[in-house]
């Protein structure tokens, strides 16, 4: 089987939770599915100045998933 959306979403929250962000915006573009077996890793790339994250989820060199997060000023910086 495989992973469902919320559980893709999980790992956006956690990333942003690091961050310290709440998102006023998130996108989330599925690439391929996710089985539950596969190794995942996650990559973040933040322009925090910029109220901007882009995510990536990768198995092996595959992207299964790439999200975009932004907050704006004032809703969203803790």
């Amino acid at each position: 089987g495989h992973v469902n959306n919320a559980a893709t979403w999980t790992a956006v929250e956690d990333e942003l939770a690091r961050h310290d962000v709440v998102p006023t915006r998130a996108v989330l573009e599925y690439g391929a599915p996710i089985a539950l077996e596969d190794e995942m890793r996650l990559f973040s790339h933040g322009s925090l100045g910029n109220n901007l994250l882009s995510i990536w989820l990768l198995c092996g060199d595959e992207v299964r998933a790439a999200g975009r997060v932004s907050w704006g000023q004032g809703s969203g910086n803790r």
